[in-house]
């Protein structure tokens, strides 16, 4: 509920602000950065590169008796970003064969995993200007596409002790080593695909001529929410499934990403620099009128 009247307010602000604009700003940029989801598991999270085209447009109106300006900026944007985990693991788990043999799995090793992102944003943000300064502050919705992941298992070892027998095998196929050619696994991992960030942008604009500028800004993006959804964790990197069969001589091992593996939630985080050129145009002077001194109403 408080959330739903939030929203209203600040739909009702934004309107206003739209309604009383006396000044039009459309900009086009480029942005790189880096990009970082933290994450609940164990596993150390790793910035990556983010790299992004941007489209914005802003309403202004000037406050009376200053020379600030505020207004509403939107617009829509598309980056791609890179992340990453790295981690020790160790798992240990039992199986039962078909004989009925109790089987008990020791893995470890380490694992280092890249993923990688196309994202949309659209923000919807207040904005405020003086003296070529300028600041926009507020919400960001964030569309991601599918993620794609790399993962590498380094220092791979495996152990399965046969319980019932006191037996042992050390880095065998039966203890779910793995070949060279399934140490590196590419594929699709778990995605946040719909985000809400709160977005912090400063910076300065440099003026080109009456119309026209240049500007520098410094972004921060945090992320509030995202619809990313593991709520059972697999808790393991490999997995070697018990022989179901007198015909199977290896057991199946099936490999998890980290996120499938460990990650059940994760926090967006993205910071750099937006370059871009911004137009500007005053509806005052397209209507024909000009400003009052004293209140800031447009004559005729």
């Amino acid at each position: 509920m408080r959330i739903n009247r939030s929203f209203a307010i600040f739909t009702l602000l934004c309107v206003a602000l739209i309604a009383a604009a006396e000044n039009n700003n459309l900009s086009v940029g480029i942005k790189a950065g880096t990009a970082y989801y933290t994450t609940d598991a164990e596993a150390k999270s790793q910035f990556g590169p983010s790299l992004g085209v941007t489209v914005n447009y802003s309403c202004l109106w000037r406050i009376d008796y200053t020379s600030i300006q505020m207004g509403l900026m939107t617009g829509v944007g598309a980056a791609w970003s890179q992340t990453g985990l790295n981690m020790e693991w160790q798992t240990q788990y039992t199986n039962i064969d078909y004989m009925g043999r109790r089987m008990q799995y020791t893995l470890q090793g380490t694992a280092v995993q890249k993923d990688r992102q196309l994202q949309f944003e659209v923000p919807l943000m207040y904005t405020f200007t003086i003296s070529g300064f300028r600041l926009n502050v507020g919400p960001q919705f964030m569309l991601v596409l599918p993620r794609s992941y790399s993962l590498s298992l380094n220092e791979m070892s495996s152990q399965v002790d046969f319980l019932d027998y006191g037996v042992t095998l050390t880095d065998d196929a039966i203890a779910g080593k793995l070949p060279a050619d399934r140490l590196t696994q590419t594929g699709k991992t778990l995605t946040p695909t719909l985000n809400l960030n709160l977005s912090l942008q400063v910076g300065y604009e440099f003026s080109l001529n009456e119309q026209h500028a240049l500007g520098l800004m410094a972004y921060l993006d945090y992320g509030l929410w995202n619809s990313y959804s593991n709520a059972k964790p697999t808790n393991r990197v490999v997995d070697v499934a018990p022989i179901a069969d007198s015909s199977t001589e290896v057991p199946e091992v099936t490999i998890y990403d980290l996120n499938t593996a460990f990650v059940s939630k994760v926090n967006y985080l993205s910071f750099g620099l937006r370059f871009y050129w911004n137009m500007s145009w005053d509806l005052n002077r397209m209507r024909g009128g000009h400003r009052s001194p004293r209140r800031g109403r447009v004559l005729r």
